[in-house]
């Protein structure tokens, strides 16, 4: 058994045949503010959450005082209704935008990591924690059991026109030690491989990468799959062929049903969305046109759907028709119908405003969500009905 999270973003709920809960995801998007609010004294809340069953998990704490931001990290037995006393994760620093772009994953070894950009790594459950400095952004670190494996970056300069390098690391030791799995990927441009550039984890040996076109608004984003360990990699069709997407999202149905979400250019605190499926690993994709382009082309069945409002955020599936959506300046979405249409649950969770980020789901009941507090972290709600009510349960 193995639990991952997104800080942004959404979780994949894996099959039952698998012990892993989740795999990684990460935030997206734009979002309300991309610089925390300056405060006059000390303030707290939940960046991300990771859950092993619907009672087990740890949350990420961001710890602000004034221009000073630190992650710390807590555990908790009761659905997070209440926390262990925290270990700090990074040391207190000026606030910038890593405090509210985090994300966390565990194996049951008590091997833990806090990644993306950096990668902090503890091996006894959270008692102590290793910054190992990376090179570049670490975009994904997902364990199942005692294998880990990694995908980062590399990139030469922030330059927007700035190609990337991709890397794809391999443990087998709950990432102690490490190695480069074989062949090249397409290179990603710096401007799309923080918020677009997937690893989705759905096995020991199965997996697949999304990433972003080169070619930013013109060509298609690249699906890659592997069966095989990481040995070798196949292309799959692209599940948005016109190009133009600004966030991509990949998950995965415990039934194995494929989702996939995209958001094209965003204005006015709104973000042209949609989401297809696959029931057939990435072979063929059904459900909706991609967004891109102005809004006057598309169709009324797109901008009527309920997904014109907010930004783009996290994606998780719980089952072949249902899933909820998450992002900046918007509220939980559910959709029970296979994506054609979306509603809002009870209470209404973020808003215009600030947002909803973070979901994580143990099993296709039991999820979590983070309301942002204008762009940063805040308040954990809970469902245990998969998606239709929530309850805000920290702090109680």
């Amino acid at each position: 058994m193995a639990l991952g999270l997104a800080g942004c973003g959404g979780l994949t709920v894996l099959p039952p045949t698998t012990t892993p809960v989740a795999s990684t995801t990460r935030p997206s998007g734009p979002t309300p503010s991309s610089t925390p609010p300056t405060t006059s004294g000390p303030t707290e809340g939940v960046e991300a959450v990771a859950f092993f069953d619907a009672n087990r998990g740890y949350g990420l704490f961001v710890e602000q005082n004034g221009t000073s931001c630190a992650l710390a990290l807590a555990s908790t037995t009761d659905g997070g209704m209440t926390f262990s006393k925290r270990v700090t994760v990074t040391s207190p620093g000026p606030a910038s935008t890593w405090c509210y772009s985090s994300a966390i994953s565990f194996d049951p070894s008590g091997d833990g990591f806090v990644f993306d950009p950096g990668l902090f790594v503890t091996h006894d459950g959270g008692t102590t924690w290793t910054d190992t400095q990376p090179s570049g952004p670490v975009l994904s670190v997902i364990p199942l059991g005692r294998s880990a494996w990694k995908l980062d970056a590399s990139c030469a300069s922030t330059d927007p026109a700035t190609l990337c390098d991709l890397h794809r690391d391999v443990s087998s030791d709950g990432g102690r030690t490490w190695a480069t799995m074989p062949g090249a990927l397409p290179q990603a441009p710096v401007m799309n491989v923080m918020a677009n550039t997937w690893l989705l984890r759905t096995s020991v040996s199965s997996a697949d990468i999304l990433i972003p076109s080169a070619a930013s608004g013109t060509a298609p984003t690249r699906l890659f799959a592997t069966s095989d360990g990481g040995r070798s990699w196949q292309e799959r069709p692209s599940p948005c062929p016109l190009g133009g997407t600004l966030v991509s999202l990949l998950s995965e149905a415990p039934n194995g049903t494929l989702w996939f979400a995209w958001g094209g250019q965003p204005g006015a605190g709104n973000q042209l969305k949609t989401v297809v499926r696959s029931q057939d690993g990435g072979q063929t994709w059904q459900g909706g046109q991609c967004a891109s382009g102005n809004s006057s082309s598309y169709p009324q069945a797109l901008l009527s759907n309920g997904l014109i409002g907010g930004y783009l955020g996290g994606l998780v599936a719980t089952s072949a028709t249902t899933a909820l959506i998450d992002g900046g300046r918007n509220t939980v979405l559910l959709t029970t119908d296979g994506g054609s249409t979306w509603s809002i649950p009870e209470p209404r969770i973020g808003g215009t405003d600030n947002g909803s980020r973070g979901l994580f789901f143990a099993n296709s009941q039991d999820g979590w969500v983070v309301s942002q507090q204008y762009g940063s972290a805040g308040s954990l709600w809970r469902t245990m009905d998969g998606g239709q009510s929530w309850s805000q349960v920290w702090p109680s």
